[in-house]
């Protein structure tokens, strides 16, 4: 759900094939030192670990020199990122982004033997006359609703995305819109 947010933003999400962090090394192991460095087990209040991360990401970036880059730190090297001149600001946030996101999207699906598909957390009563039949699911970004398909392309039905709207997406994320 976090990944929708983002892409309501405007932000263009990558993602590494799952369990294969190796697919962003530089990431994953910045991560793990970040952690190393931050000793969460030494906090008992978030607010004293949050200044601890701080101070952890400032040494990381203004400090620590990477040798195979000149022995440069990550400030020196990347200054843009120390002068964005995006504020971060809730009401960038766009649903048809999101939903424009989805509709680029196809999910394969097959009816369970109680003749339900489930799908982002929902069932979806089908009929028991299509057990194991597989299916193909997309969503109409106009319509908002979600169209469930053989697999030659019959339209079997076709119901209102309750999977997600703008408030339940923001409430995830922990923002309120203005």
């Amino acid at each position: 759900m976090s990944q929708l947010w983002w892409i309501g933003l405007g932000i263009e999400v990558q993602l590494n094939a799952p369990r294969c962090p190796q697919q962003n090394g530089t990431v994953e192991n910045l991560q793990g030192t970040c952690k190393r460095w931050s000793a969460a087990k030494l906090y008992d209040q978030v607010e004293d670990y949050q200044v601890r991360i701080d101070e952890t990401l400032r040494i990381q970036a203004e400090t620590f020199r990477i040798r195979s880059k000149g022995d440069k730190t990550r400030k020196e090297l990347y200054p843009e990122l120390w002068q964005n001149k995006r504020a971060f600001n809730p009401n960038d946030f766009k649903i048809a982004r999101v939903l424009d996101h989805l509709a680029d999207r196809v999910w394969n699906r097959s009816v369970n033997k109680g003749g339900k598909v489930r799908f982002w957390g929902q069932s979806t009563y089908l009929g028991k006359q299509f057990t194991h039949l597989p299916l193909t699911i997309t969503l109409d970004p106009e319509k908002n609703k979600w169209h469930f398909r053989t697999e030659k392309g019959h339209l079997l039905i076709s119901i209102d995305n309750e999977c997600f709207s703008e408030a339940d997406i923001l409430k995830h994320a922990g923002i309120s819109k203005n």
